[in-house]
Parts: C-alpha cells; structure tokens; sequence
C-alpha cells in the first residue's frame, strides 16, 4: 500500500487579527496545535515535520502595512515602535492580497520573514531576535535549495543560506554576551549547542568546542537528546582539529 499523506493545509488555519500598527483587520495562518508530527531534525536543529514546514508559519505579518514580526511577540509594540514602523514600512508598502492562498509558498514565506526581519532591524530591536530571524531565514533558503530542480537554483539558495546563516551567527552571539535566554525559545542549552554548531560550520573549532562543551556536563538542564548532539558534534570537531 502507497503511504498516506496529508495535505499541507490540514495542519493550518486562517486566524483573524487586528493589526496594532495600521489598526486594519486581516487573517494570518497559524499551526494547528499538536498537529504535526515532528520526524527529526537537522543537526543545527532546524526541526522537520513530516507533510509540512512548520518554519514556513512562524511569522505574522500584516498585509496591509508590512509590520511583521513572530506569532507571540506581534501584538507587543510601544507608541514608539509604532511610528517608526508606520514611517520606515508602512508608508513604502504596498497591500498583498493573500486571501486566495491555501498554503505559503516558500517565496511567500521568505518575503514574510525578511520582512519581520527589517521590522526587527528599524525597531531596534534585540541581537537574538534579528539573528532569530536570520536563522528562519537560512533555513528556508535550505528547504528550497532541498526541493529545486536545477543546479543553478541550488547553488543561489546555497548562496543565500550561507549569507542568512553568517548573519545569525553574528547577531546570536552577540545576543549570547548580552541577553538572558530564553531567546526568542532558544534555552541556554540549545543556543550553546546551535552557536557550537555555527561555529563548526565557519571553522571556528576552538570556539566550537567551548559552547559545546557547555552543553555536555550533567548538571545542565537540558534534554538527553540535545546532550547527544553536543557529544556527536564534539567528537567531529575533534576529529576536524586533529587533521587540521
């Protein structure tokens, strides 16, 4: 028997909201709770989910006046956020119609989320929440590089996940000097282990290791499962710095 899939727009719904920057009502989607089945993760833990990106629904962007930003933090703005957003986005935006749209595709999403990004960047907003963004954006620009069909499409998505993904290394670790996790739901364990694994993938080993080596001791709070992935990558860091 061929193995059953569901269709990506099960796992979604269309939520109503009133937009704190313009004041005009529109719909967002939103992941049904509980819904998806998580299948695993990347080894700088992107999470993957089997029929859906789940990445793709993390971002709640007005279609309106541009002002984007996380599900959870959307609503939460000052007068003073405001009026920077209303000056800097709204007056150059342009309304989108997404009402037709079962689904986002990925060049939806990313325009969503570079979008909360330069929302972030114009508020001033905190390290971690821009390099959170970078991240979502990284991995997006991965998915799609995953699912293109030519060489050509590869090599740009590659291209902007390496330029996204050095953006967040930089604006993580900075966060990491100066904000108390959680971090836009990065706990202290998963930034020291995803900052590890940064650091890694840049050639940083010594770096490297320090944050992974603050994972690994049994007196941090953290899941066995991100303890296992600490230890995985400590040993291949190892064995980059005894070729190198």
């Amino acid at each position: 028997m061929a193995e059953f899939k569901h269709e990506e727009k099960e796992f979604i719904f269309d939520k109503k909201k009133v937009c704190p920057v313009c004041e005009k009502n529109f719909t967002t989607k939103v992941l049904k709770s509980s819904k998806a089945r998580r299948i695993g993760s990347d080894d700088d833990l992107r999470p993957r989910f089997e029929d859906i990106d789940t990445i793709k629904y993390g971002i709640c962007s007005c279609p309106n006046c541009g002002y984007s930003a996380s599900h959870n933090i959307f609503d939460n703005i000052t007068n003073v956020h405001k009026k920077l957003i209303r000056n800097n986005v709204a007056a150059m935006f342009k309304p989108v119609d997404r009402s037709s749209m079962e689904i986002y595709d990925y060049n939806t999403a990313v325009i969503i989320h570079k979008m909360a990004y330069m929302c972030a960047a114009i508020k001033g907003e905190r390290y971690g929440e821009q390099g959170y963004y970078s991240l979502l954006l990284a991995w997006l620009y991965r998915a799609m590089g995953e699912n293109a069909k030519t060489e050509r499409e590869k090599k740009k998505h590659k291209e902007d996940e390496e330029r996204f993904y050095a953006e967040a290394n930089t604006l993580l670790s900075k966060a990491a000097m100066t904000e108390t996790p959680p971090i836009m739901g990065l706990s202290q364990a998963s930034l020291d282990y995803l900052l590890g694994y940064m650091a890694f993938h840049f050639g940083s080993l010594d770096q490297a290791l320090r944050y992974v080596g603050a994972v690994l001791p049994a007196t941090v709070n953290a899941p066995q499962s991100l303890k296992d992935k600490a230890l995985e990558l400590k040993e291949k860091i190892q064995a980059k710095r005894s070729v190198s």
